[in-house]
């Protein structure tokens, strides 16, 4: 959750310096980080619920794995 929170507020930064500066390439990089933001949301989806984006017993058990891991209850 860091990590989103994190590239939530360099792509809010990089986009709005490229924008002011004419910069192409801060705003790419600003733009690439709500790329990473949507990706670990999606990841962090899969973790909390595995039933939803997977049909294969061996990844639900291991994403058990990781919240177990993390102290996170499970819901089963």
């Amino acid at each position: 959750m860091f990590t989103i929170g994190y590239n939530l507020l360099e792509g809010l930064i990089l986009v709005l310096f490229g924008f002011s500066n004419e910069s192409l390439t801060l705003f790419g990089f600003g733009v690439d980080s709500f790329i990473e933001v949507m990706s670990g949301v999606g990841i962090l989806a899969m973790v909390f619920h595995p039933d939803v984006f997977c049909y294969n017993q061996q990844i639900t058990k291991a994403s058990r794995s990781v919240r177990s891991l993390y102290g996170m209850q499970s819901q089963r």
